[in-house]
């Protein structure tokens, strides 16, 4: 259903396809006017045997019996399968901001085979090992769930948003093609993680940390929006107050994390940092206050600006841009 989350606001969607490429598979994608406007995501979805039959609905009209693939702002498909009783049938779904070919690409290397228990266990596994950085001596046992599910809430993003061949979708909209080593991320949360969570990261996931603040420094040079603030799927949803992307930069370079250009960081920053009147700046600037009369969320944007030009100057010495 490629209208789901959207069916109360069917304009929110913008398009969407579906296709039947194969027997046992669908790919397709669609792009969204929710929360970050004009988001897109595509999908490979293969099943574990073959179906008998496949429809496709738009605005849950029925296509012809013969027809492969959709189109439209409302696009559903149903297939239909002869089973036995108490067959089990699996499902498998790639993603990707690029393409469906990208998603069946991820799809087939990330998950080849069939096992689904196999790949619990690795889930599991994976889980396990990220959150034995961290051990608890003493403490109750509901002490202890408490903290390790706060650990765990504190790993779920920023998430992953590039193929396994480093193609990814820009903040400009483009596709690109990452160094190798790097990666790229979405759902960076930043007005919510600056403060505690991303200074965790560099305490226990300190081999992702370039990684993610290169990833914003390329977001900031891509985006016209600028400076990230809450990208999410490649767009901008300038959600929150502030322009925090700039603490996560100059934390990482004030604590000596390694692999970090801090000349590149600092001129992607320096626009939004001394130039641009981005929602109060300029007052900001001038006055060093935000008036309530001139402004909405007045002082919550003082602080955060406050914390922000600091964390711009540390980054700018660090720079070597002492005018700055």
């Amino acid at each position: 259903d490629l209208t789901h989350v959207c069916s109360s606001e069917p304009d929110r969607v913008l398009w969407s396809n579906v296709k039947m490429v194969s027997g046992d598979m669908l790919m397709g994608g669609r792009s969204t006017n929710l929360w970050a406007a004009g988001r897109e995501i595509y999908f490979a979805m293969k099943f574990s045997k073959p179906f008998t039959s496949f429809e496709i609905f738009s605005e849950d009209q029925p296509l012809a019996a013969n027809a492969r693939e959709g189109n439209g702002k409302s696009i559903k498909a149903v297939v239909h399968f002869a089973t036995t009783e108490g067959e089990a049938i699996l499902l498998k779904t790639g993603l990707s901001s690029v393409s469906a070919e990208g998603a069946k690409k991820n799809l087939d290397a990330e998950i080849p085979g069939w096992d689904f228990d196999g790949v619990r266990a690795s889930a599991h596994k994976a889980w396990v090992r990220e959150l034995s950085a961290i051990e608890i001596d003493g403490g109750s046992e509901r002490q202890k769930e408490i903290f390790y599910t706060g650990m765990y809430q504190a790993l779920v993003a920023p998430s992953l948003f590039d193929d396994v061949d480093g193609q990814y979708r820009g903040m400009d909209g483009a596709v690109h093609t990452l160094d190798a080593g790097e990666h790229n991320y979405s759902t960076f949360s930043l007005w919510d993680t600056y403060r505690a969570a991303h200074p965790l990261y560099i305490l226990m996931q300190g081999k992702r940390v370039p990684s993610l603040v290169n990833c914003l420094v390329r977001m900031a040079e891509q985006s016209p929006a600028g400076m990230p603030v809450w990208p999410l799927h490649a767009k901008e949803t300038a959600c929150m107050t502030g322009y925090h992307s700039v603490v996560v930069m100059a934390e990482a370079v004030a604590k000596g994390v390694p692999g970090i250009d801090a000349g590149r960081a600092w001129r992607a920053a320096r626009k939004r940092a001394l130039v641009e009147d981005y929602q109060g700046l300029d007052a900001f600037r001038t006055k060093g206050y935000i008036a309530a009369d001139k402004e909405p969320e007045s002082a919550s944007k003082t602080l955060d600006y406050a914390y922000d030009a600091w964390a711009a100057a540390v980054l700018a010495e660090a720079a070597g841009a002492e005018a700055d």
